[in-house]
Order: C-alpha cells, then sequence, then structure tokens
C-alpha cells in the first residue's frame, strides 16, 4: 500500500508498507508505526540534527524517519532492521529509490543483541546519529536491544540518540534504562 508524508514545507515523501494479505500470509506486516510520525515531525523542527551528518536508524520498519532525515539534509542514512526481515528490507530499498535517495539511503542489517561492530558484516566509519521509534515495545528484547545500543555507543565516541516509544502498558516502563 502506497502513502504519502508531507512535510511542513509541502515537499512529499511517498512510502510503501506491507500490512498482510491473509493469516495464511507468511510475511510479517511492515507498516509505519505511531512513533514513527512523532520522530519524523521532530526531525523535521530541529534538522541541524541531522543536516550533514551519518544517521543510523534502528528498526526502521518502512523508514520513515530515516527517508526525512535523508530529505532534510542528512549525509548518509542506514537503514537498520533485522537480517531475517526481508520484507522491510524489500520496502526499505523501494521507499529509498521511489524517493530518489539511493546515494543517501542504504540497507543496513542489524539484530538486537548485535555487538557493534564485531558481529557486523560492514562497520560504519563514522557515525553521529542513531534514531528508531518504537524500539522498546517488545519487554523480551529490551535487554539485547540495550547492549546493542550501548556497543554503539561506545565504538562511535560523541554519539546522540533519539528515540521515541508509544506507552502501551502502565505495567511496564523505558525510564529505568
Amino acid at each position: 500500500m502506497s502513502k504519502e508524508y508531507i512535510l511542513s514545507d509541502g515537499s512529499r515523501i511517498s512510502y510503501e508498507e506491507y500490512l498482510g494479505c491473509s493469516s495464511e500470509d507468511d510475511k510479517p506486516p511492515v507498516f509505519c508505526w505511531p512513533s514513527s510520525f512523532i520522530l519524523s515531525k521532530y526531525i523535521e523542527m530541529h534538522p541541524e540534527l541531522i543536516q550533514n551528518k551519518c544517521v543510523l536508524e534502528l528498526g526502521a520498519g518502512i523508514g520513515l524517519p530515516g527517508l526525512v532525515s535523508a530529505v532534510l539534509g542528512a549525509h548518509k542514512v542506514y537503514f537498520a532492521d533485522k537480517r531475517e526481515n526481508k520484507m522491510a528490507q524489500l520496502l526499505l530499498e523501494r521507499n529509498i529509490e521511489r524517493n530518489g535517495l539511493q546515494s543517501i539511503g542504504q540497507w543496513y542489517p542489524i539484530n538486537w543483541g548485535d555487538c557493534y561492530p564485531f558481529e557486523m558484516d560492514h562497520p560504519i566509519d563514522k557515525l553521529d546519529i542513531v534514531i528508531g521509534s518504537d524500539l522498546f515495545y517488545e519487554p523480551k528484547h529490551l535487554e539485547s536491544l540495550v547492549m546493542t545500543i550501548a556497543s554503539l555507543v561506545r565504538y562511535h565516541s560523541g554519539l546522540g540518540l533519539y528515540t521515541v516509544y508509544q506507552e502501551r502498558s502502565c505495567k511496564r516502563s523505558v525510564g529505568k534504562l
């Protein structure tokens, strides 16, 4: 399904989602989570955070915040999601191409728990900003996600981290992280 995100200056970012066809469909849905819109708007309001910077979007899914970063002047954007999530990779590559961002955007497979840079096929030389939306929705993955983020922070000095999440339960919180 094709959709558009309209930036405040009126320019448009086109993106494709996959919501799944049936209960027999073995491909997981890949769509724009609610927090992606909030993070995208925040980046629009603070473009100095990403301009001329190397950005990594963790848990990118369809990659809206990363696409916004690329359109607003990021030097390079890596769209990271699970290695085995071939549907996310396909959609990200299509979304990069449909917005003419092939020279800026690139798929970057990473799993929660990967220790950067040791478990990466191609480590990033200099990373400035990590962004992510709805990264903390699954409690059983928190520890491995934090391990991956910590390894990124250790490797890239001065790394900025911007994340947004939607509270889904009053019984759990990321506040202690």
